[in-house]
């Protein structure tokens, strides 16, 4: 589906919108629970819809209402086997073809051509010998492996969701394991979020040098879990508060989310950044300056970085993107097409992305890659446009975002449906 967008001052109040990363794990640990947990503030987009059709085929129920959802863990290993599908969604495959591994019985893991796309093997050592666990057909893969308490080394450089699907399964073994670092951690601050939504829940997790000690035979208690409100997706209206004000009602300021430097970022340049309780105020302030920042640790805020730095006086600098053509998309071709397809300039260089501000940016049609990133980003560019933009694929933001299209139309913007 193509959306046409039309250049328009955006300004306002919104209120943040769930962390899908707390939502996945959350609803992963009640699931393991054998009792009733409670989440609140969840959002059913189309990843965490994803995880609830995967554990109900595993015996767990599920009742929804007023963003709160029941959880009655229990899975049923017993007779249990078939097809798991992931749908578009990277952390399901990855964590569950872990817990997977802790059944008796054959499973298979299915997911949309895009996800297949995308690395979903780890390269693990087990005990010091290459531990394979999953093997690739056509259109599937299969679970091949099977998890034993022992000391499993992880090559992480592309995703931290293969420690998460670790930390998760370990502790259902009877005796302890360890799971030690290959290489440096990337996206250490998901892990962190995972060893908290693991503690709430009762499991205990001992850090080592290089890695983790998991403790076995441990059991998932049933708990009360509030989801915090999500920086990565309020990243993008971060940007558009630099050059409008903007509001933003519910942010934690002391969350572990390591997005939330995106705002040290757009301070930095030159914007108003404040916050009064649970509202978060951005407003211009002067000319915005050029920055350098590395994106190692924080990928997701690499695409909003993109487009702020079209809005900054001189050259920006984002290092640091290599993983980024793992994601639902090739990020780093994405951003390139986003930005030159609309006037601006962006260049790649090894590890780096260039992009030289204060170009004006005209119109036209912008690829969305059935990314919802690109299409988030696409749209908040589109109103600093001379011209209609038109947007690709723009269905794909409801795989982490429900609300987006209601909060673009509250912060004044406008868009259409189009027929090619």
């Amino acid at each position: 589906m193509t959306f046409k967008v039309k250049p328009t001052k955006l300004s306002g109040k919104i209120n943040a919108t769930p962390s899908k990363s707390f939502s996945l794990r959350a609803i992963v640990a009640a699931s393991l629970c054998t009792g009733v947990s409670t989440i609140k503030n969840v959002e059913l987009c189309d990843d965490v819809k994803s995880i609830i059709l995967a554990f109900k085929k595993f015996g767990v129920k599920f009742e929804f209402n007023n963003n709160t959802l029941r959880v009655f863990g229990g899975i049923k290993k017993s007779g249990l086997k078939g097809f798991v599908d992931c749908f578009d969604c990277g952390f399901n495959f990855r964590v569950l073809s872990f817990i997977l591994m802790t059944f008796k019985n054959d499973f298979y893991l299915k997911g949309t051509k895009n996800l297949f796309k995308r690395p979903l093997i780890c390269n693990i050592n087990l005990n010091g010998k290459k531990f394979l666990y999953l093997e690739k057909f056509e259109d599937l893969y299969k679970v091949v492996g099977r998890l034993i308490p022992g000391k499993y080394e992880v090559d992480c450089r592309i995703s931290s969701q293969f420690i998460t699907g670790l930390l998760f399964s370990l502790p259902l073994l009877k005796k302890d394991s360890k799971i030690i670092f290959k290489h440096k951690l990337e996206s250490e601050q998901y892990v962190k979020i995972t060893l908290y939504v693991l503690k709430k829940f009762g499991i205990k997790i001992k850090k080592i040098r290089n890695g983790f000690k998991v403790f076995g035979n441990q059991k998932f208690k049933e708990t009360n879990f509030v989801v915090e409100a999500d920086y990565s997706k309020a990243a993008f209206f971060s940007v558009v508060g630099a050059l409008a004000p903007i509001e933003i009602y519910g942010l934690n300021k002391k969350s572990l989310q390591q997005d939330k430097k995106i705002l040290n970022i757009v301070k930095n340049c030159g914007a108003v950044v404040k916050y009064k309780k649970d509202v978060l105020f951005i407003a211009p302030k002067k000319q915005l300056k050029p920055f350098k920042y590395n994106v190692k640790n924080t990928p997701d805020i690499a695409i909003c970085l993109a487009i702020f730095a079209c809005f900054c006086s001189g050259v920006s600098k984002i290092s640091g993107v290599r993983r980024l053509q793992f994601k639902e998309s090739n990020r780093i071709n994405s951003i390139l097409n986003l930005i030159n397809s609309l006037g601006g300039v962006a260049s790649f260089f090894e590890d780096y992305i260039v992009i030289k501000g204060g170009k004006k940016l005209k119109g036209g049609f912008v690829e969305g890659f059935k990314d919802h990133r690109v299409v988030m980003a696409a749209f908040f560019i589109s109103c600093f446009c001379e011209d209609f933009v038109y947007v690709s694929d723009v269905e794909s933001v409801f795989k982490s975002n429900v609300s987006f299209f209601e909060d673009f139309k509250a912060l004044g913007g406008v868009f259409y449906g189009v027929c090619f």
